[in-house]
C-alpha cells in the first residue's frame, strides 16, 4: 500500500511538472502571437490645442489636419477630447495614453 502511494505521488509530481508549464505558456504566449490584433480597441486620448499659423503666406492649422487624418484611422481607437478630460481619463484608466498637440504646433 505504501509503495502504491509513493508511485502515485511520483506520477502526480511528474504530471504537474509537465502540465503547469504548458498551461503557463498557453496564457503567456497568447499575448505575443498577435499583439496588434486588438489595437483598434485600445483607447488613446488625443488633444488638439493648436491655434494655427500663417505658413508661407497661407493660414494653416496643422493640428486640425492631423486630427482629420486620425478620424479616418482605424488602427487605434483615437478619442478626441480636451486636455482636462484626457488627464482625468488617464487617472481613471479610461485611456491608455494621451497624445497632445500644443497650441504653438503650427
Amino acid at each position: 500500500m505504501a509503495l502504491e502511494k509513493k508511485r502515485w505521488r511520483k506520477r502526480a509530481v511528474i504530471a504537474a511538472v509537465i502540465i503547469l508549464p504548458l498551461i503557463y505558456s498557453v496564457f503567456f504566449l497568447s499575448a505575443f502571437w498577435d499583439p496588434y490584433s486588438k489595437l483598434e480597441k485600445l483607447p488613446v486620448a488625443f488633444v488638439n490645442q493648436d491655434q494655427g499659423a500663417v505658413i508661407n503666406g497661407k493660414s494653416r492649422n496643422l493640428g486640425n489636419e492631423i486630427t482629420e487624418e486620425l478620424k479616418s484611422d482605424e488602427n487605434i481607437k483615437w478619442v478626441l477630447t480636451t486636455d482636462a478630460e484626457a488627464k482625468t481619463g488617464i487617472q481613471n484608466r479610461e485611456y491608455y495614453a494621451e497624445v497632445s498637440i500644443p497650441a504653438d504646433f503650427s
